[in-house]
């Protein structure tokens, strides 16, 4: 009886040092977020059928704190963005709504630190976090390029995620599997032993 009680103890600590490792690939999303979640690409003139190029690229914490589209070194793009002003001063002001702080993305970053905590001791409030939090940082994503679409750029201004956010991706991926192997392995070890 005595064995059985050590070898559950050993157990119970490779347990839990794995759920601890569990909250490094979270940690790591921060360093993902470092590269570019977002790139904004212009053709050269609306509808045009030729490559377009590369003219602003932003990470997670750049678009955080408001995008700086004055920043953006385009002259048709500056253009466009002029005659936008003029003949729809709505869907402009909707285009400046990304220059102000956005408190979505603080709640994805508040998400995550919540998520690599609750890895050391509860892996399915770990799971839920960090899934929550994948799901708003897409949103977030999508909601953008709606905006693009509604101001009526989509076709000269394209906005794709980048390779910020497929990196976060892979690590949420690796985060939920650990997650799962944490939930899943304790019940495991109880099945076998309500059989022996």
């Amino acid at each position: 009886m005595a064995k059985e009680a050590k070898v559950v103890t050993e157990t119970e600590k490779k347990l839990t040092k794995f759920k601890r490792l569990t909250s490094i690939p979270y940690l790591l999303i921060f360093v993902a977020f470092c590269l570019p979640l977002l790139t904004f690409s212009c053709a050269n003139k609306v509808n045009s059928t030729e490559e377009a190029s590369e003219i602003a690229s932003y990470n997670a914490y750049e678009l955080a704190s408001g995008l700086k589209i004055d920043d953006i070194d385009n002259k048709e793009f500056k253009m466009y963005m002029k005659s936008v002003q003029t003949l729809n001063p709505d869907a402009a002001a909707q285009f400046k709504q990304l220059e102000q702080p956005n408190m979505v993305l603080f709640g994805v970053f508040a998400g995550i630190l919540i998520a690599s905590i609750f890895a050391w001791f509860t892996p399915l409030g770990s799971l839920i976090m960090g899934f929550c939090s994948m799901t708003v940082m897409w949103m977030f994503i999508n909601q953008v390029q709606m905006i693009m679409s509604d101001i009526g750029v989509k076709s000269f201004v394209f906005v794709d995620a980048a390779y910020g956010a497929f990196g976060a991706t892979m690590l949420f991926a690796i985060a939920f599997a650990m997650n799962l192997a944490a939930i899943i392995r304790p019940l495991v070890d109880k099945f076998k032993n309500r059989k022996k």
